[in-house]
């Protein structure tokens, strides 16, 4: 399956324009245009889509024999850092996510889900944990992802999640975002997570790829430390979630990293992942259950889809699109907020 989907995600996953270089272009004139709609695909958070764009334009320069201040000019600008930085960012998460290697340790093998872990290979004070479940369906993976993105229900299946669930502390947009998460874990006490959120998609080979790292601490939306604060909790989680080309299931990968104050023997280490694996299998499948439940908080949430989020998630698994609810009070953004708490978000 990760050998699959792995292959699902090959380079290029967004696919150049193809267009040919229009008569009459000059190199400075593909650098604006490329830079004018990388720009806007950033803006709109769409980061496969401007890495395609910068792409086009080296190709194009390439064709035109552009002196080499044209591609300094195209990486150096503000969207071309940007890029290069999503770029790595992405690689780093797919990498993460499907990567191989003989350091994994297999705790759960069953047809429908796996689950193994692994120290870092190069971080001893880290391990990887990684899950994977085929689920029956496109609609049960929605499900799966509804779970996650109402933010102010996790505490219904994650125990570990104080309400009301992370809060969004970045301008909140359905593709990338910053969030801030208080926790309370059993025997440690509480915690509290800053991570910043980009989810990467592509519509041509029906995956998502999720990167939830902590936020840098020299960026401007990291809050202060202040007196009494819980402590950090470091993580690192990398999701990829598809659906598969030629059959009618889909499949998450999930890949969690933690990162320890010491190094765990590795008896202990392998006691402590055989215990949690199989929990977190078991929550992954609880959240399908729990949203799929008719009478769930969940349902009226998808039927109103006041972000367009669910919207979006079917365009880029090639779903149908559900017909509008006949009942006004599941269809406006207004109605949803009376319903029940919700975040409010900007959609672009």
């Amino acid at each position: 399956i990760i050998s699959e989907v792995k292959a699902q995600l090959e380079e290029p996953v967004i696919p150049g324009t193809g267009e040919a270089v229009a008569p009459g272009s000059s190199p400075e004139s593909v650098l604006q245009s490329a830079l004018s709609a990388a720009a806007a695909q950033l803006e709109a958070k769409q980061a496969l889509q401007a890495m395609a764009t910068v792409r086009d334009a080296e190709e194009k320069l390439r064709f035109l024999k552009a002196e080499t201040t044209f591609f300094d000019r195209l990486h150096d600008s503000v969207a071309g850092n940007e890029v290069r930085e999503l770029q790595q960012r992405y690689e780093k998460a797919k990498n993460t996510a499907l990567g191989g290697g003989s350091g994994w340790n297999c705790v759960v093998e069953r047809p429908e889900a796996c689950a193994w872990y692994m120290r870092h290979p190069d971080d001893p004070l880290s391990v990887l944990m990684r899950v994977v479940v085929v689920l029956p369906t496109v609609d049960h993976l929605k499900s799966f992802v509804a779970a996650g993105e109402e933010r102010d229900l996790w505490p219904l299946w994650n125990p570990v999640v104080l309400p009301p669930g992370p809060a969004i502390i970045s301008e909140q947009h359905n593709w990338g975002f910053v969030s801030k998460t208080n926790l309370k874990v059993a025997v440690m006490g509480r915690f509290l997570s800053v991570t910043r959120v980009q989810r990467y998609f592509s519509k041509e080979r029906r995956f998502i790829v999720e990167e939830t790292a902590d936020l840098p601490e020299d960026h401007p939306l990291q809050p202060p430390s202040e007196k009494g604060q819980p402590a950090r909790l470091r993580s690192e989680v990398y999701s990829v979630f598809a659906r598969r080309a030629h059959h009618p299931s889909s499949v998450v990968v999930n890949v969690s990293r933690f990162t320890t104050p010491f190094r765990a023997p590795d008896m202990v280490l392998g006691l402590c992942c055989r215990v949690m694996l199989p929990q977190i299998l078991n929550t992954v499948l609880k959240q399908v259950e729990l949203v799929e439940d008719p009478t769930s908080p969940w349902q009226p949430r998808l039927r109103a889809d006041a972000t367009g989020f669910y919207h979006g998630f079917e365009e880029v698994m090639g779903m149908p699109h559900a017909a509008p609810s006949a009942d006004p009070s599941r269809s406006s953004p207004a109605a949803a907020e009376a319903s029940g708490p919700r975040r409010r978000q900007t959609v672009r």
